[in-house]
């Protein structure tokens, strides 16, 4: 599978707003059929006078890719970390990324800056150890990892992580990505959180049609986080968005009770008025 088709797969999006306790929650609306999408929509649409599409997300295969793909998706860039074919891709697009220089090549958090046409600068680290990003994350958007190293094993080198300064060297966002496994190798799943200050969530008209599934559901966390849950064949998938942030789980051969498992030990957090 090629590294563009996978990472299309792990990348997801939620986008149905409601409000738990102080956090606002932009997942997509669960529904029966794809009749009640469209009815939903509609009266969404006549309440507030705007017209808008409606977005049927569909599973697609429920075989997963090997773990050997993936590993190759995922190490991409530190395999290539002084080269510049490897500096391209951001949250947001329109960026044109056109030098970089190496901070550190060698150390246990790797760093690089990457030029943008426009002055905008990307920061990006990679690490073996993906929990050793922790240190770098900002105040905007958090992912414990300590719980997951202690119960998984991360694959070395298959992680990254960035945030962008716009050209006035304001905060423009941020990425995370990293790979794990089970001990044995008969399970992954990736951990991945975004936040796009300039581009918000809120838009209402993702649904998802329980027919799709073999299961779809809402799942509260112990920290207080919606994510949506979907298990197709052997595939699973897990997703949480605010009005700015994504954070998304994609498994292959995990079970309903790992998934909720690790997401309750991820110790989340999510400020939408920082940056």
């Amino acid at each position: 599978m090629k590294i563009a088709a996978i990472a299309a797969v792990v990348s997801l999006l939620s986008v149905t707003a409601f409000a738990v306790g102080i956090h606002l929650f932009c997942n997509p609306t669960i529904v029966e059929n794809r009749d009640d999408a469209f009815a939903q929509q509609a009266d969404q649409a006549g309440a507030s006078g705007a017209e808008s599409g409606v977005g049927i997300m569909s599973p697609g295969s429920g075989t997963p890719p090997t773990l050997e793909e993936v590993t190759e998706a995922y190490t991409h860039k530190a395999r290539g970390w002084t080269s510049e074919d490897t500096m391209g891709g951001a949250i947001r697009p329109g960026y044109q990324w056109v030098s970089m220089e190496v901070a550190d090549a060698d150390g246990p958090i790797r760093s690089r800056y990457v030029y943008a046409e426009s002055g905008a600068v990307k920061t990006e680290y990679t690490a073996e150890n993906p929990r050793d990003l922790n240190a770098v994350e900002s105040d905007c958007i958090r992912m414990d990892l300590s719980w997951v190293n202690e119960n998984y094993s991360y694959i070395p080198n298959a992680n990254f992580f960035y945030t962008i300064a716009d050209e006035e060297g304001e905060y423009a966002g941020e990425c995370f990505e990293a790979l794990y496994a089970k001990e044995d190798k008969s399970a992954w799943f990736t951990l991945c959180y975004s936040r796009d200050p300039g581009s918000s969530n809120e838009d209402g008209s993702t649904y998802l049609v329980k027919g799709d599934y073999d299961e779809v559901y809402s799942y509260t966390t112990s920290d207080g986080f919606e994510f949506v849950i979907q298990i197709y064949g052997e595939c699973s998938w897990a997703f949480c968005a605010t009005k700015y942030s994504t954070i998304s789980f994609y498994g292959g051969y995990m079970s309903q009770t790992e998934i909720e498992n690790i997401l309750d030990h991820l110790d989340l957090y999510a400020a939408e008025n920082a940056g």
